[in-house]
């Protein structure tokens, strides 16, 4: 149990936090881009709401964790234990059904470090449908993250998503924390 421990503890750079719910193919274009396209460390919590697990989850390295969820209890609940059980510096929440592109990571962390001010980095991403390459998600002109980078401290002091909002709106919830908290998106 010792030797649990101490893998459990060790810190990474990256840990990158996803759910996913019988979309085995979606789950894996993700990861494979994440193997692709990430040269920094990092770990992977995926919280698993799918009926069956996954064919690959056996036999993944153990630095991609699933955290079972069955029953299902809702997203910004499931969210809230990959974050607790997330050991990088830095976490990242993305949709199964997204990728990323090369030094997407090292991008978004060294904005991060260049801007302490910043308490939620919010990732571009394309939008499927739109003429735009690239965007950023806003609400009532208020930038918030669909996909978020956070420092890990700074996440903990917030709480992460809020459990009262089921799905829809946990990202714009801790981004509205982050500004009064003093910090910016």
């Amino acid at each position: 149990w010792s030797n649990m421990s101490l893998t459990r503890r060790r810190a990474c750079a990256l840990s990158i936090v996803t759910g996913t719910r019988n979309r085995e193919a979606s789950f894996y274009r993700l990861l494979a881009s994440v193997i692709r396209h990430t040269a920094i460390s990092w770990e992977m919590v995926v919280a698993q709401a799918s009926h069956a697990p996954y064919e690959i989850e056996s036999k993944l390295p153990t630095y991609i964790r699933f955290l079972r969820e069955w029953p299902p209890v809702g997203p910004s609940r499931w969210y809230n234990r990959c974050f607790r059980d997330a050991r990088g510096h830095y976490v990242v929440w993305l949709n199964d059904d997204c990728e990323v592109e090369p030094m997407w990571a090292e991008n978004a962390i060294r904005y991060m470090e260049k801007h302490q001010e910043v308490g939620i980095g919010a990732l571009y991403f394309r939008a499927s449908g739109t003429r735009a390459k690239y965007n950023v998600q806003t609400w009532h002109e208020t930038l918030y993250a669909n996909f978020g980078i956070i420092r890990r401290k700074f996440g903990d002091e917030l709480g992460w998503f809020d459990e009262d909002i089921y799905f829809y709106g946990n990202d714009n919830s801790i981004a509205l924390r982050s500004y009064l908290a003093g910090k910016t998106v």
